[in-house]
């Protein structure tokens, strides 16, 4: 959809990391999620910082973690922007977060021709048979618990938001003014989704694109902080390029790309994980299934003998009584 996930928190954090100048595979590695951590909810993205005593973190602590490395957008901001920015970051997620979900997950036309096909493609089998069915129970439920009674109400309240989030901006050409800041990060990842997901019921679209501005600014992130290289083939979802013929001026440690080849390892573990779950579900299906599948021929085969014995029994009586 020429997103730099298809998960806007991903996104979130990759708009970050770019807005230092970042880029993957160069300064970090970026590993594939797949199974539960594709979930909508579902706690990723998941920084892991090698050679640091940084744990592995997701949600607000990986931002926090960034800033901790310097990697703060808000860095330079006095308490009364920070404060700005974090109001703002929490009207994104309670009003665009669950109005994407909604249009998403429980939009039926949505759900068949664009989203369940978008996370099937991304899912080995058999979970790709499933779970996207799962993720569509587990929204219901978080839409339930937010107090979202219908997708008209959820719309009402994205579009107040939008409005909102246009007048923040204003004529700038980011919400921190002259540079993004960490409200660039939160915005542009929720109307980047609500841009580009091609829905075909597509009334949250309409909304942001009342508001030129917002339409805009989606396209100016796009172009300055994600229109370089690495990240159009992102956009682009092209394969990773081919390493390049040696003889042509390249190191040969500059042929492996270390980032790549952690990302293949991971991919490596996740077809194992998912090959030994299907292999104990169907040795549990065996294990449980054969034997009553045994037990009931056998049954059979004594019923029948026993109906031979009757017979034999009634012949016999009608030969004494001859």
């Amino acid at each position: 959809w020429g997103l730099p996930s298809i998960a806007p928190e991903c996104t979130r954090a990759l708009a970050t990391l770019h807005f230092f100048g970042l880029r993957a595979p160069r300064d970090f590695a970026v590993s594939d999620a797949v199974g539960a951590r594709l979930a909508p909810r579902a706690p990723v993205p998941t920084l892991l910082v090698e050679g640091s005593a940084t744990e592995a973190c997701a949600g607000e602590e990986l931002f926090e973690a960034l800033a901790g490395l310097g990697f703060d957008p808000d860095a330079s901001a006095g308490a009364a922007e920070r404060a700005d920015a974090d109001a703002f970051c929490a009207l994104v997620a309670d009003a665009l977060e669950p109005a994407l979900l909604q249009a998403w997950w429980l939009d039926a036309d949505n759900y068949e021709h664009i989203v369940r096909p978008a996370y099937t493609a991304m899912l080995p089998f058999p979970l790709s048979l499933y779970y996207p069915w799962q993720v569509q129970r587990r929204v219901a439920a978080f839409l339930v618990r937010r107090g979202i009674a219908s997708a008209a109400a959820a719309r009402a309240r994205a579009a107040r938001a939008l409005e909102s989030l246009a007048v923040r901006l204003g004529a700038a050409p980011y919400f921190g003014g002259s540079r993004p800041c960490s409200l660039d990060a939160c915005a542009f990842a929720y109307l980047a989704a609500i841009d580009r997901a091609p829905l075909p019921r597509d009334d949250l679209r309409r909304a942001l694109r009342a508001h030129p501005a917002l339409v805009s600014y989606v396209e100016r992130v796009l172009a300055d902080h994600f229109g370089d290289g690495p990240s159009r083939a992102r956009l682009e979802r092209s394969p990773v390029p081919p390493p390049r013929p040696r003889g042509e001026g390249v190191a040969p440690a500059a042929e492996e790309d270390p980032a790549v080849a952690k990302r293949h390892r991971h991919k490596q573990r996740n077809r194992r994980f998912v090959g030994a779950a299907v292999g104990s579900f169907v040795f549990y299906v065996l294990a449980n299934l054969v034997p009553v599948v045994l037990a009931a021929l056998a049954g059979a085969a004594d019923d029948d003998e026993d109906e031979d014995d009757d017979d034999d029994d009634d012949d016999v009586d009608d030969v004494d009584e001859a």
